[in-house]
């Protein structure tokens, strides 16, 4: 990744974290909140959060238990559980997993 795509990331990141903060001291936080594309937020979230814990670096493939741990999460982000429900959800499978199989 090259320094203007890392720094426009800082700076798209910083803008977003303002607006956010913003949003909840002022009304907007209200008129934001009855907005269509919010209610998608949290599984956007989740899914990158996902993604990123399995690809990794790219030298090297994902261990077994962190692939389904990682499916478990985007799939119960995708039937709208609450979010608590998908990490520990999948934190369990995880431990589970892992424990089962420990050559991983």
């Amino acid at each position: 990744m090259n320094t203007t795509a890392v720094l426009l990331a800082v700076a798209v990141t910083g803008v977003g974290t303002l607006l956010m903060r913003l949003a909840g001291a002022t009304d907007l936080g209200h008129r934001l909140s009855d907005a269509p594309w919010m209610r998608h937020v949290p599984l956007a979230v989740l899914l990158v959060l996902a993604v990123s814990a399995v690809t990794g670096d790219g030298t090297t493939a994902p261990p077994p238990p962190t692939v389904l741990a990682t499916t478990v999460v985007a799939a119960a982000a995708a039937r709208r559980a609450p979010l608590l429900v998908s990490v520990v959800a999948g934190c369990v499978v995880y431990a589970v997993v892992r424990e089962w199989w420990p050559r991983w």
